[in-house]
């Protein structure tokens, strides 16, 4: 298990990693039983709730921290709209957010913004997001 504090998205949060699936399953339920976690309803209700493009943008990333590791509907919607939405700080925040779900969903779309968005920083982020996926593949 590691410990992280995000201070950008102001979140904390635990990985739980090992060689048997089931004890790291256990370890899991009981520290969600005994911390104070947010739940996948309240991490989308928050980024669906934001209309700040700042505070949007940290909602959509704190999300993905959440997202289930198989793909989730709710929240492939949700950075897919950031993504495409027409402030480049969401568009951003929706980077980052692929960058945590890693969906293969998203790659068609990180491919488009590399090449075509406005905006230099983002199509470079995204550029890295697609060289790295290419790199794991190998």
């Amino acid at each position: 298990m590691a410990y992280y504090d995000d201070w950008d998205v102001r979140l904390s949060y635990l990985i739980f990693y090992g060689a048997e699936a089931g004890k790291v399953s256990e370890a899991f339920k009981t520290a969600e039983a005994r911390l104070d976690t947010w739940s996948l309803d309240e991490l989308l209700g928050e980024a669906r709730g934001a209309s700040d493009p700042d505070d949007l943008a940290k909602a959509v990333e704190r999300a993905a921290y959440g997202a289930p590791l198989e793909f989730d509907e709710r929240f492939y919607a949700l950075i897919n709209d950031a993504l495409r939405h027409n402030d480049a700080r969401v568009r951003e925040g929706g980077i980052w957010a692929v960058s945590m779900a890693q969906y293969p969903q998203f790659q068609p779309l990180i491919m488009t913004i590399a090449e075509t968005d406005e905006e230099e920083m983002l199509r470079e982020m995204a550029a890295l997001l697609v060289a790295g996926t290419d790199s794991d593949a190998d």
